[in-house]
């Protein structure tokens, strides 16, 4: 599933670049087309930011120091989306990260462990003795 997502951002990056660049009235018309019917399909999939370097316009990582297009620094970066910072090193950090990537501070409390089910993998309650969803013996009657 996640290499669909990522081949579907690469077909959007460079449908984009084709906007951008090509000089060419017609193919930046049919061009646009298609990223309009690609984000569709993708639907929500693909509605996240993805930052772009301000020196070259490359796609980069938070997780980096540097672009690895043209060596700019990330941390000193102004981006036009609102971009969260590690309160510790003051990098670029992703919403889902637990830790900073850049200096390991704790950036979110561990979310409390779910108990499931070891056979179909759902949602238990720790009292329950067999799984209401597959029949799975959870624990034997004390």
């Amino acid at each position: 599933m996640e290499t669909s997502a990522l081949q579907g951002g690469e077909e959007v990056s460079l449908l984009n670049q084709t906007i951008e660049y090509d000089p060419d009235e017609i193919l930046r018309r049919e061009a646009m087309i298609t990223l309009e019917k690609v984000k569709k399909a993708l639907g929500t999939k693909f509605s996240t930011f993805v930052p772009l370097c301000t020196s070259c316009n490359s796609p980069i990582d938070l997780g980096w120091n540097f672009c690895t297009n043209c060596g700019a620094e990330i941390k000193n970066m102004k981006f036009e989306e609102e971009i969260a910072k590690c309160p510790n090193c003051n990098n670029y950090i992703s919403d889902s990260w637990k830790h900073c990537a850049h200096c390991g501070a704790k950036l979110k409390e561990e979310e409390e462990a779910v108990l499931r089910c070891p056979n179909c993998k759902r949602p238990i309650q720790p009292e329950w003795i067999i799984c209401p969803y597959c029949g799975y013996r959870l624990k034997r009657k004390p």
